[in-house]
């Protein structure tokens, strides 16, 4: 039987027994930039081995190793401490879980390997984490690797959305919420809601903060014809400008209740957990960025570089008049409090 890109062979009986060539990626050696508790791993071999330490040099020491193999050398050498037995699972668990997250390119790699057993045979002698040549041994990552695709596979196949709810891939930073003071029509210094609203900064809490990003992300948005309104506006008031036409005072909060419930009705498409939030970028949301690669362009939002070239130069893009206004919602799954 040939594995599925069909250049290596794979045993008859239907199981994927070395992490090597194509399934490289399922190897804790395989290097790729993983996140936890707030700092950057050049692989999970690198996090698993740092955890052994009983002091932070030796962590440093073994997380700043050049390459897996480096950190796994380390984490040999180093004081290991006490309970390491009691937590070695919980700690691969979560460089497993930071490793696939859904969504991502190595996820679906993972979720692709199904219906094959995953063996991590090896020729060290592990039979805790793999089995030996013959076949011998505990497999705990092989067994993890297939429970989290089971975890993955079940995120993917979520009930059918509603038209209007579409999944997306937030693309944070903090720079977004700089823009609440940024000088609008009405309000020469910044948003007037700056500092005092809960639903704004710097009260209100960054998305990947608040919300668990390695669950699947949705967005809902409402359409409204900004152009016209102005026209209409203009006809009933000639002496106003173009500016006081399109004010949001006289649409947002209109076309704001009805994405809100819109977007109350949308939640019981979703699993437990969820909640949405009106104001995304408040919470460091590149809105532009993150619905341009789901497909959705929106008008009168500035993207990530647009941004950072005003920040840098200190002059303001002038914007063409919005002719479709696309407010967005954002949904996540609450992070579990400790």
């Amino acid at each position: 039987m040939k594995y599925p890109n069909g250049n290596e062979t794979i045993e008859d009986n239907g199981i994927i027994s070395v992490f090597m060539g194509t399934f490289r990626f399922m190897s804790n050696m395989h290097t790729c930039i993983i996140t936890l508790r707030n700092r950057n791993y050049q692989s999970v071999e690198h996090f698993y081995q740092a955890c052994k330490a009983t002091n932070k040099a030796d962590f440093e020491l073994v997380a700043n190793a050049k390459d897996p193999y480096e950190a796994k050398r380390l984490g040999r050498k180093i004081k290991c401490r006490n309970d390491w037995n009691d937590v070695k699972d919980d700690v691969m668990q979560a460089g497993i879980d930071a490793k696939f997250i859904i969504g991502t390119k190595l996820a679906q790699k993972l979720i692709d390997t199904y219906p094959y057993i995953l063996e991590e045979g090896n020729g060290c002698g592990d039979r805790y984490w793999g089995v030996d040549y013959a076949g011998r041994g505990y497999n705990k990552l092989g067994k993890m690797l297939m429970a989290k695709r089971e975890e993955l596979m079940e995120g993917m196949s979520i009930q059918k959305l509603p038209i209007g709810l579409i999944r997306v891939y937030p693309d944070i930073g903090k720079e977004p919420r700089g823009m609440c003071c940024f000088p609008y029509y009405g309000h020469p210094k910044r948003c007037p809601n700056f500092n005092k609203c809960d639903r704004c900064p710097p009260k209100v809490p960054m998305f990947d903060e608040y919300f668990d990003i390695s669950q699947p992300v949705y967005a809902a948005y409402q359409e409204f014809d900004l152009a016209k309104h102005a026209a209409n506006l203009k006809e009933k008031h000639p002496g106003w400008s173009g500016e006081q036409c399109r004010c949001v005072l006289y649409w947002q909060k209109g076309v704001r209740s009805v994405l809100n419930r819109r977007c109350d009705d949308y939640l019981k498409y979703l699993p437990n957990g969820y909640e949405w939030n009106q104001t995304p970028e408040a919470m460091g949301v590149w809105v532009f960025n993150t619905m341009k690669v789901a497909g959705i362009e929106m008008e009168g939002y500035k993207s990530k570089e647009e941004w950072q070239e005003e920040t840098l130069t200190g002059v303001k893009k002038e914007c063409e008049p919005i002719q479709i206004v696309r407010l967005v919602a954002m949904f996540g799954k609450r992070r579990v409090k400790d």
